[in-house]
């Protein structure tokens, strides 16, 4: 066990090889004699200091051995060994939980992890540590140090300058739920004792030792002096094991620009490291063995000069001078191109010393081996012992045999060695065991090999290397994916250079085609890796009950080995060591290596090569898989094109022709997925005869759609089947219970509500499903379901969770959207009633902050809203015990809520027809269980004027209806909103007598409730009425009261609607000047709220105020600009009346033969409706005389 640079221990050792026994001070707490179990398994393990002190050490599964304490004779420096049978990253079983020991009091030692994702531990068991943001909160308090953060600190590392509204409130709940899983055993009101509340802020009170990061700067630290005193061989211990601590990219995933900053530290002081583990090598004599990976590692840092210099100095002294100036001549050009500035001093000087054949000297001789330098730091191959002419030797190592077997690798005079095949550990090649890693790999032990008189087995003989040629037969009928054929053969192409070896990784959906893809490329650049083709199904998706699923990396390897020419008996036992042959077969050959459905990143990085010149391809489900310098293409489900054109090449080009409707049909009910387009096809091609339109009616039901897509043993049902019953109980549930949602994509708090769960949780579940490729991302903060993978999820959901469950989650998001739409009121119509006249949500809905963020979700959410409406009708009945007391079903009041708020929202838009369908089934339900309230207030949204009736008649049958219903349900909403809407269908079809009725009922009504806005427009359509009936000076009044009570409101919407109200009166009463005014101000406000509607109407208004006041010029151009703004709407009332406009205006100008089609496209439209301005158009038309022989033009809507 080496005691001197604190590298890991051994395994089998025996009380004599400890420093401190025959001849040294004793270990405390060690077993005498030795463990002689020869378990390849055992995992006993201890950490070494600097100082000769043997730190602490923990016993592995099936080894009785276990040693405590320091050589001294004192007390374990850092409290209990670890867990048993607990392997960490470089084979050391529990020395990370022993040196965060010393916080075990507080429910177990814990360790934490940030030279990757950010991780916690406690006795080696992982702790759940929630959203990306709540993990981000934990680093931050990790890399303080122990010192105190304010919250204002946390909130500027968590968002930056844009924080959310309750970002103090999160943060709070951040830390309480950090205090619970860091100290799960504090009783409650008991102060914490480690996340503890400082000032205004906290402070995280762990050991330094506890933190990964800390032990890298270390460790760092530690290698530089040693370098400084010349002990190299124990720096570049140091630096190994420090490089050893990373698992990817620092802080992976977290959010915050705190984060992002560190992450650049670590990296910066990871590379840095790696180039002074290089700089060690060089320094011992290894630059044969040192050559290749710095080689990649410069390749990878084109604008580092110390990586640069490091590559000249190894290729000058392994005399290849001629490439170390290739690399000086390749680094000047780069930082010339990327920078414009030349090399700097040192790198410069080693290259006029190459030059001049006056490099720097080396720091031992090129041949030197690691003997040469410090013979107790000798790390041997299997049997290797000291040569009988190595009286040095001896004496270093206590006259102990070398060569012992450890857990962590071989070790030679107690010095760990870390893990390398017996091949290249050939006697003599001492550079073996200072060979920086390439790519990090799991510490499997090796294999004993011994004969059974422990006598050394001879060393094997280098393989020979075969011409695999693995893969998959290519795809006859491949379509599509021309961009991501062009993205991954520009990635992989950049490996056949030899300069860098290339990685590109597919993830996706089952079935969305990554093995075609993949299978295609790799054919396609067969002739750039002319080495060979390896090729392995991991089988990741595959479930395998009581374990995890896939093939492991060990029989990948195997595989991989065998076809590359190494006997079976040759194949080493352990990962690492059949690893290290694998890259070694691989090193300067161009090999394209394709892993296929891997699980995790894990899984994959031991099949990596490690030298330049070969190209990875995986494929996996997973989005998680991170492997350093891939490129990660999704493949996404295909466009209609594509996907017409597999069907094309499986069923000919012909069938698809005849029937082009049908195939579209087709390909859309698949979603684009490849695997169903080809299960579609393959039926299609098994039967000539029949029609694509035949299969595509056979798919329209959703009850069998999934059954009707397989074919022999390849379904789609059976693709997705795969990676759900990978998915944990919990999981699995929250896969089931979100497809109810049916909204085309879905918030965080959508799903938060189905599963009835926060929102940081539900995010968790969510995440969790696209990571597991059963789920997409949509946007920044939304997600969606294939349409298959929703139908299989929902199918799922039919059979496990009952019909009360369903019934339930499906309340709670309408619960959610319905509060979503009422905030979204509150902040665009703030004076308005509706909010407290509706259903009470018992969800707070989504968090809209201001009008701004509403009326943007708003531009949006239509889509999501009608499906949610729609699908919640659906559902609505009679469930056993989920009916009210009169039989109605709960879910009908929020849905018929949803759809008035909704309707107050749509006024004045495109969209506001969409509401009639699903206006009339809320109206077919509520009849059907006997609801009057439910049935008014869907009356009175198919009758409203302002949401696109089309006529006057069917309106005013409807709202007098609604009227009646709302009197018998008490419902007062429908009362004064009936009367109001009632009110103006009567003024529009000339009965102002009978208008006014219903506005006074209306601003009576209005008054009850406390709706001053509404009120005040109700009084603006008075005005109006007053002008029809010649009462001008109550319309003055009126006009005067509305105008100056709006814009004391503060409402702009309120102020809009009464100015142009106001501009219509003054124009009905012969006052165009006046009235002008007050349209164009009401145009600037409507335009400003974004009310495209109600800027039509207002132009259109304009228009026949310039006509009144001889101005036909500006009335066309009026009339033109309303016709443009309703051009996007379809309102047809709109265009009429500008329609009208432009009418008149083309006539004052002369342009007859225009002007009368204008003019009777207007009246059809007005008399269709009832309106009163339809008998001012006839008058004009009836005057009408068309000149004798003029041609009738033939004019578009548009005039």
């Amino acid at each position: 066990m080496c005691v001197d640079s604190g590298a890991y221990a051994p395994h089998h050792v025996s009380a004599a090889s400890i420093p401190g026994q025959q001849g040294g001070a004793s270990a405390r707490g060690a077993s005498a004699g030795r463990c002689d179990c020869r378990n390849v398994w055992c995992g006993w393990s201890s950490a070494a200091s600097t100082n000769g002190h043997i730190r602490g050490a923990s016993r592995g599964k099936g080894c009785g051995l276990t040693m405590r304490g320091d050589a001294d004779g004192g007390p374990g420096r850092y409290g209990e060994s670890g867990r048993e049978g607990e392997r960490g990253r470089n084979g050391d079983s529990g020395m990370r939980k022993e040196r965060a020991g010393g916080r075990g009091g507080f429910g177990g030692a814990l360790w934490f992890q940030v030279l990757g994702p950010v991780r916690a531990l406690r006795d080696g068991q992982p702790l759940k540590l929630g959203s990306p943001q709540q993990r981000a909160t934990l680093a931050v308090l990790l890399l303080r140090d122990g010192r105190p953060v304010s919250t204002s600190e946390l909130v500027d590392a968590l968002w930056g300058e844009e924080p959310p509204p309750r970002a103090v409130g999160t943060l709070r709940t951040y830390v309480s739920r950090l205090r619970s899983l860091l100290e799960p055993d504090r009783r409650s009101r008991e102060p914490a004792r480690l996340l503890v509340s400082a000032g205004d802020g906290y402070a995280l009170r762990v050991p330094r030792t506890a933190l990964d990061a800390c032990e890298l700067e270390d460790r760092v630290a530690a290698a530089r002096r040693m370098r400084a005193a010349g002990q190299h061989a124990d720096a570049h211990a140091e630096l190994t094991a420090a490089l050893a601590l990373s698992d990817g990219t620092p802080l992976a995933g977290l959010p915050g620009p705190y984060a992002g900053r560190q992450r650049d530290r670590l990296t910066e002081l990871s590379v840095t490291a790696q180039e002074e583990l290089f700089a060690c090598a060089l320094e011992l004599g290894c630059h044969g063995e040192t050559t290749a990976p710095l080689r990649a590692f410069a390749a990878e840092h084109p604008l580092r000069e110390p990586a640069q210099a490091l590559l000249m100095l190894a290729l000058h002294r392994a005399g290849r001078q001629a490439d170390a100036l290739a690399v000086y001549e390749a680094t000047r050009r780069t930082l010339a191109a990327e920078l414009g500035v030349d090399p700097g001093r040192e790198l410069a000087a080693l290259h006029e010393g190459l030059l001049k054949g006056t490099p720097p000297p080396p720091s031992a001789s090129p041949g030197a081996r690691l003997s040469d330098v410090r013979s107790s730091d000798v790390v041997r191959p299997p049997g290797a012992r000291p040569s009988d002419d190595s009286p040095a030797e001896n004496q270093a190592s206590g006259n102990q045999t070398s060569g012992k077997r450890t857990s962590g690798g071989w070790a030679s005079g107690g010095r760990a060695s870390g893990n390398h095949p017996p091949a290249l550990r050939a006697p003599g090649l001492g550079c073996s065991d200072v060979h920086p890693p390439a790519v990090r790999t799991s510490r499997a032990p090796l294999p004993d090999i011994r004969s059974s008189d422990n006598r050394a087995l001879p060393p094997q003989p280098r393989p020979t290397p075969l011409t695999p040629a693995q893969l998959l037969p290519t795809i006859p009928d491949f379509a599509g994916r021309e961009a991501e054929i062009r993205l991954l053969g520009e990635t992989l192409r950049r490996a056949a250079s030899g300069d860098a070896m290339a990685v590109a990784t597919l993830t996706g959906l089952g079935g969305v085609g990554k093995t075609a893809l993949a299978v295609h490329v790799a054919h396609a650049l067969r002739e750039d890796f002319p080495d060979g083709q390896l090729y392995v199904d991991l089988r990741g998706a595959d479930p395998a009950p009581g374990a995890a699923p896939g093939v492991d990396s060990g029989s990948a390897l195997t595989g991989f080995l065998r076809a590359l020419g190494v006997p079976e008996s040759a194949v080493p036992d352990g990962l690492d060591q059949q690893t290290a042959l694998y890259r070694s077969l691989l090193a300067g050959r161009r090999v394209l290596v394709l892993l296929d459905n891997a699980r995790d990143s894990a899984q994959v990085r031991p099949l990596l090569p490690g030298t330049p010149g070969c190209a990875v391809l995986v494929t996996s489900r997973s989005r998680t898989i991170t492997l350093p310098g891939a490129r990660l293409v999704d493949v996404e489900t295909m466009d209609e094109r594509e996907a017409l054109g597999l069907l094309a090449a499986m069923i000919g080009h012909d069938r698809v022709a005849d029937e082009p409707a049908a195939a579209r049909e087709l390909v859309a009910t698949c979603g684009g997925l490849p695997l169903a387009v080809r299960i579609a096809a393959a039926r299609l091609a098994a039967r000539p005869g029949r029609s694509v339109a035949d299969l595509a009616a056979r798919l329209r039901g959703e009850h069998r759609r999934l059954d009707e897509l397989r074919v022999d043993d390849l379904g789609v049902e059976a693709t997705f089947r795969l990676g759900y019953e990978a998915l944990a109980p919990g999981l699995a549930r929250a896969f089931r219970v979100v497809s109810l949602c049916y909204m085309p994509s879905f918030c965080r708090g959508a799903a938060g509500a189905l599963l009835d769960v926060d929102d940081e949780e539900a995010e968790t579940a969510v995440e969790r499903l696209v990571d597991a490729g059963l789920m997409e991302l949509h946007g920044e903060d939304r997600y969606r379901f294939h349409d298959l993978v929703g139908l299989f999820a929902r199918q799922l959901c039919d059979r496990h969770e009952s019909a009360e469950e369903r019934a339930a989650a499906r309340l709670r998001f309408l619960d959610y959207v319905l509060a979503t739409v009422i905030t979204a009121i509150r902040h665009t119509k703030p004076h308005s009633v509706l909010p407290g006249l509706l259903h009470r949500p018992a969800s707070p809905g989504k968090t809209l902050p201001d009008e701004a963020a509403a009326r943007d979700w708003l531009v949006v959410a239509h889509s999501r809203l009608y499906a949610a409406a729609e699908n919640a009708l659906r559902y609505v009945q009679d469930l056993p015990g989920a009916a009210e007391g009169n039989g109605v079903p709960p879910g009908l009041r929020p849905t018929v809520d949803l759809l008035t708020a909704w309707s107050h929202l749509l006024a004045g838009t495109a969209r506001h027809r969409d509401l009639e369908p699903l206006a009339e089934l809320a109206l077919d339900t509520a009849r059907r269980h006997g609801d009057d309230l439910c049935a008014a207030r869907a009356l009175r949204l198919l009758g409203a004027p302002h949401y696109g009736t089309e006529t006057y008649g069917r309106a005013e049958r409807m709202l007098r209806e609604s009227l009646r219903l709302a009197a018998s349900a008490g419902d007062p909403l429908v009362g004064a909103e009936g009367s109001h809407e009632l009110g103006i269908v009567l003024m529009g079809t000339g009965r102002p007598e009978d208008a006014l009725e219903q506005l006074r009922l209306a601003y009576a009504r209005f008054g009850a409730l406390g709706g001053h806005s509404d009120r005040v427009r109700v009084l603006s359509h008075m005005a109006r009425v007053y002008v029809a009936l010649g009462r001008r000076a109550e319309a003055d009044t009126a006009l005067s009261e509305a105008v100056g009570q709006a814009r004391e409101s503060g409402s702009t919407s309120t102020l809009a609607h009464v100015l142009y109200q106001a501009g219509c009166a003054l124009l009905a009463d012969g006052r165009a000047a006046e009235a002008a005014d007050r349209l164009r101000e009401a145009r600037r406000l409507h335009a400003r709220a974004r009310d495209p509607r109600w800027e039509a109407l207002c132009w259109a208004r304009l228009a026949t105020c310039e006509l009144d006041l001889g101005s036909p010029g500006k009335a066309m151009d009026c009339a033109d600009a309303a016709l443009a703004v309703e051009g996007e709407l379809g309102d047809a009332f709109c265009h009429a009346l500008a329609m009208a406009a432009r009418g008149r205006a083309l006539l004052t100008l002369g342009d007859l033969d225009r002007a009368r089609g204008a003019l009777l496209i207007a009246y059809r439209v007005l008399d269709r409706r009832g309106a009163t301005e339809a008998a001012g158009i006839a008058a004009l038309l009836a005057q009408w005389k068309p000149r004798t022989g003029a041609p009738r033009p033939v004019l578009s809507a548009r005039g």
